[in-house]
């Protein structure tokens, strides 16, 4: 129904490493008639998602689509690996948000929307709304 009246649909960069390869918000599965976004007013921040919400499965995933799993030399042993996995890991807990942008703007969206905590690279002190909590 969506196609038939060529209504926009919505992704979220956030999910799509929640789920199976078929999920619609990772990005090679978003269409051109939608409109994708980092992070909405009503979800955790990028770095707030990434460092206090996304799982160890979520961020694995993510490295791997991004291919940083090949700064992982197979030659190497067990505990270097771990060591690089854990560099790479706390260099993103700053850094994730860049590297969410990137990858939704090289998407084929058409509209693509980028909070601004996500650009300034803030955590979810700055969320602009909490719909689970009433205040």
């Amino acid at each position: 129904m969506r196609d038939c009246f060529k209504l926009t649909d919505v992704r979220m960069l956030q999910y799509g490493f929640t789920y199976q390869s078929d999920n619609i918000h990772i990005p090679h599965n978003y269409i051109q008639n939608c409109i994708a976004y980092t992070s909405t007013h009503d979800t955790l921040t990028g770095i707030g998602w990434w460092k206090h919400h996304a799982s160890d499965d979520e961020k694995r995933k993510f490295l791997n689509y991004i291919s940083l799993s090949q700064m992982y030399d197979v030659s190497v042993g067990v505990a270097e690996k771990k060591h690089n996995q854990d560099v790479v890991l706390s260099y993103l807990n700053g850094h994730i948000n860049w590297f969410l942008i990137q990858l939704l703007l090289e998407t084929v969206a058409d509209t693509t929307i980028i909070q601004f905590q996500d650009l300034l690279g803030l955590d979810n002190e700055s969320r602009m709304n909490d719909p689970s909590l009433c205040k």
